[in-house]
């Protein structure tokens, strides 16, 4: 609730978005916090964060096209985010390290 308080202060806050998807990720609400990370990515569309955790969302919904542009959007935008690599690497498959 308190992030919900500073959303309300603040509509900009980017902070409380990735709190309170990172809240909802622990409960396993992933649409939920596909929908929080969502607004995140508008909020500031060069957060590498938003769009890991939302790819991270629409990989367990199963949504794996999506996942992958926001895995590549996040490495894209932080330049070497090893987690956004691995995910990307998770979602190719076996044979995604070879030449």
């Amino acid at each position: 609730e308190a992030y919900r308080g500073c959303i309300a202060r603040d509509a900009y806050y980017l902070d409380a978005y990735l709190r309170i998807g990172a809240i909802m990720e622990r409960d396993n609400d992933w649409q939920g916090a596909l929908k929080i990370y969502t607004l995140a990515t508008r909020i500031d569309p060069t957060s590498s964060e938003a769009f890991y955790h939302r790819g991270l969302c629409q990989e367990k919904l199963h949504d794996l096209a999506a996942a992958k542009r926001d895995y590549q959007d996040a490495g894209d935008l932080k330049g070497s985010d090893s987690e956004a690599r691995a995910a990307l690497d998770r979602l190719k498959g076996p044979d995604s390290t070879k030449p």
